[in-house]
């Protein structure tokens, strides 16, 4: 969907969003997550997929979402690929449900697809422990620099792409279970320009940094970034954190 407008004496394009949410089990952040998306100032459809959950997320998920799907089988992939598949906007951005994002970044997101931008991905922080805010930061460095070097690795928390350009890739790999964000960015990467916004800014929840996975999430992560650039392949699978 397209809506003209006239800036200083010149006619645009703003695009619509659409804003994917796979969700699992997310009572307790998924609310958060859709009423931090209110107030924008940008139209966008909000899309939850939900991957069976047993707590209350749907129920939630209806309250504020515009559609709530359920997608029992595939994972994350599968859920983000049935998300994209409803989506009616020109630009689907795809957001964890425990991932808030700043006043002001769906704007700059929107804003951010000219001049043959194909994906975007946003500046990611955590409300955590200083540990996780150092991690994250880093994670979002990764992005920054692979962005620049024209080999961008771009993170599922949030990434927008093009709606046209995602379809012609095939959406997200469902045979990849670790890396399938990264794995996306490097197969749609040659059909336009990738870049990370520093304005556009989302906050994640530090739970994949508490307890065993301190230092077991950062390791994954860091391990199949190099396996994926070297190898061109990821691990066959990834533990659940909730």
């Amino acid at each position: 969907m397209l809506i003209l407008v006239i800036r200083n004496g010149l006619i645009g394009a703003l695009q619509m969003i659409s804003v994917v949410i796979p969700a699992y089990n997310e009572e307790s952040y998924i609310e958060h997550t859709l009423r931090s998306l209110h107030g924008q100032g940008v139209e966008y459809e909000s899309i939850v997929v939900d991957g069976g959950s047993t707590d209350r997320t749907v129920q939630i998920a209806r309250k504020y979402a515009d559609r709530t799907l359920v997608v029992k089988k595939g994972g994350v992939s599968a859920a983000r690929n049935a998300g994209a598949s409803a989506a009616k906007g020109d630009i689907i951005l795809f957001l964890d449900a425990d991932t808030r994002m700043d006043k002001g970044s769906l704007t700059t997101i929107r804003n951010a697809f000219s001049d043959g931008v194909v994906g975007v991905c946003a500046n990611v922080r955590s409300d955590g422990p200083l540990h996780a805010k150092v991690v994250y930061k880093i994670t979002s460095a990764v992005a920054c620099v692979t962005s620049l070097l024209r080999i961008p690795l771009f993170y599922g928390m949030c990434m927008a792409w093009r709606r046209d350009a995602f379809r012609r890739a095939g959406g997200f790999d469902e045979a990849t279970r670790v890396g399938e964000d990264m794995k996306l960015t490097l197969a749609l990467h040659n059909k336009g320009r990738c870049k990370w916004l520093r304005r556009a800014t989302v906050v994640t929840s530090s739970r994949r940094l508490r307890g065993k996975f301190l230092f077991i999430s950062p390791y994954m992560h860091f391990k199949n970034f190099f396996k994926l650039v070297l190898f061109g392949r990821t691990d066959k699978d990834y533990p659940v954190i909730r």
